[in-house]
């Protein structure tokens, strides 16, 4: 979404609300192997890649990233991310580049537990570029419970709700 959100086509949407968002893995918000939940698959990341910039896209389907997931989880939750799903859930290759091109209002809901990233240096990655983006943390949340929870969820509405509220 962040990549969207600084790209040329963000005015299709008055603002956005990034959950718990994928930064890069040379942010400060990234935990080593995202916590020990993911597990990447570099080389055939790297490969897939190199194709793609020779426009081989052929191998866009096979996936790349799979996360750790018990087997009630896999019932619910994406077991595994294709190279093309990966590629779009994350900013260009600058994210500091991303970051700064964002003009729409934009606010983060993460979770104060998230075991995938830093949740508290989301707000200062963000103002490192000159953005002062509006960051709630949840306290007792873990980065899947942030979709799944009802007072999470809420969260979210209500930062939207106030992205497009008039100012007072």
């Amino acid at each position: 979404m962040l990549r969207f959100a600084g790209s040329v086509r963000q005015r299709l949407f008055s603002s956005y609300l990034l959950l718990s968002p994928f930064i890069s893995q040379d942010a400060p918000t990234y935990r080593p192997n995202s916590g020990g939940w993911v597990s990447v698959g570099v080389p055939r990341l790297i490969a897939i890649a190199m194709l793609n910039a020779v426009g081989i896209r052929a191998f866009n389907d096979l996936p790349v990233t799979k996360f750790v997931l018990n087997d009630e989880a896999k019932g619910i939750l994406t077991s595994q991310y294709s190279f093309a799903l990966a590629q779009n859930f994350r900013p260009g290759r600058d994210y500091r580049a991303n970051i700064r091109a964002v003009g729409q209002p934009l606010r983060i809901v993460a979770g104060q537990d998230d075991e995938v990233f830093y949740a508290d240096q989301f707000a200062g990655v963000f103002k490192a570029e000159g953005k002062d983006v509006a960051v709630t943390l949840l306290p007792g949340i873990g980065h899947i419970q942030l979709t799944l929870e009802q007072d999470a969820v809420q969260a979210a509405v209500a930062a939207v709700r106030g992205m497009n509220e008039p100012p007072v």
